[in-house]
């Protein structure tokens, strides 16, 4: 899209109540326009974040991020581990980019969330003890994404978590800076896909969220107001969740 769709977009989110646009990709640190994107979308009612996997990341474009008016910085870790990390993106170093775009982006006043999707192997070994201690290093957020049997993953409900595995989570969400998808809406424990959030592709497409593969319409097309019945009431927490 480019960047006039993307701030078109943004406005209807905000006319219907959206208090918050995240942008991602892909690597949207890409797209040689995100800083106007940013400070376009700095003169609206919203709160501003982006995801990235920092590898494009340094001092420089963080602060000039900042002064666009960027709130909250997303980043993308795999393990607490470098040598795992790097190895899961495939870039020697990235690890250390993720870490020091963290304390930089904390330095100058940037909220910093951390991504991590939270595997069956993460749950079982120390690794969640280090994330969280990691996070709780930097005065971080740390979000635990959920594996859904999507994509490559398509059908393999070995990769979702069960609810034994998802109880067992629960004891690190009682720490308020360790946060879930289901945390972070208005109905707690409630999948907020449709009610309380979209997602919107890199072609206008809407759907309820990144990991249920249900086309509700295009925002190029039409607006989201005309869409919103359309898109309401979608409750997919199984997808996420292998409750069988």
């Amino acid at each position: 899209m480019s960047k006039e769709e993307i701030i078109n977009i943004s406005k209807q989110i905000i006319s219907v109540g959206g208090i918050l646009v995240n942008l991602t990709g892909g690597e949207l640190l890409l797209r040689p326009d995100i800083k106007d994107i940013i400070f376009s979308l700095d003169k609206m009612p919203v709160i501003i974040s982006i995801s990235t996997n920092a590898v494009l990341l340094d001092e420089k474009l963080l602060r000039d991020l900042k002064q666009s008016g960027l709130h909250v910085l997303q980043l993308n870790l795999s393990s607490p581990y470098p040598e795992e990390h790097d190895a899961e993106m495939g870039i020697v170093g990235s690890y250390k980019n993720v870490i020091s775009a963290m304390r930089i982006a904390k330095e100058i006043g940037i909220s910093v969330l951390l991504n991590t999707v939270i595997t069956k192997e993460i749950i079982y070994s120390y690794r969640i003890k280090a994330l969280v201690g990691l996070a709780r290093e930097n005065n971080a957020y740390l979000s635990l994404v959920l594996p859904a049997a999507v994509g490559r993953w398509k059908g393999n409900y070995d990769s979702v978590l069960n609810r034994e595995d998802y109880n067992l989570l629960k004891s690190w969400l009682r720490l308020k800076f360790v946060t879930i998808d289901t945390k972070t809406c208005y109905k707690k424990g409630a999948c907020p896909a449709g009610t309380e959030k979209i997602y919107v592709s890199p072609y206008g497409d809407v759907y309820p969220c990144p990991f249920i593969h249900l086309k509700m319409g295009n925002l190029l097309k039409d607006t989201l107001s005309q869409l919103k019945q359309n898109i309401a009431g979608r409750q997919n927490f199984t997808n996420c969740i292998n409750i069988k």
